[in-house]
């Protein structure tokens, strides 16, 4: 028999996780390798655009292995930085505390 369960699916980064901080300086880090400065303005208008269109915006016209390279030197500095420091965002802990006490199925999605 099937037994019916709520489940609560969370996206973890921006809502568990304040990921900002750590895709900030990882952006910075790939683009100083470059030559490029990234402040946090320019870094803020572009939140939330994919790794290719930052790239593309650049204004470089790099080949497609060079912005796989640079997407994936991004993303192997962004887990680093939150290895590092993994800050969890306010009342996270205690909102998936509850739900799970609740008997909710918890996931990330």
């Amino acid at each position: 028999m099937m037994q019916d369960r709520l489940a609560v699916i969370f996206d973890m980064d921006g809502v568990l996780v304040d990921s900002y901080y750590a895709h900030l300086r990882s952006w910075q880090e790939v683009a100083a390798k470059e030559g490029r400065q990234i402040s946090e303005a320019e870094f803020a208008s572009q939140f939330g655009r994919t790794s290719r269109e930052i790239i593309a915006d650049w204004g470089v016209a790099y080949s497609e292995e060079k912005i796989a390279a640079l997407d994936e030197q991004k993303e192997a500095a962004f887990r680093r930085i939150l290895a590092a420091d993994f800050p969890v965002m306010p009342g996270a802990m205690a909102l998936l505390r509850a739900l799970n006490e609740a008997g909710f199925a918890l996931a990330v999605g």
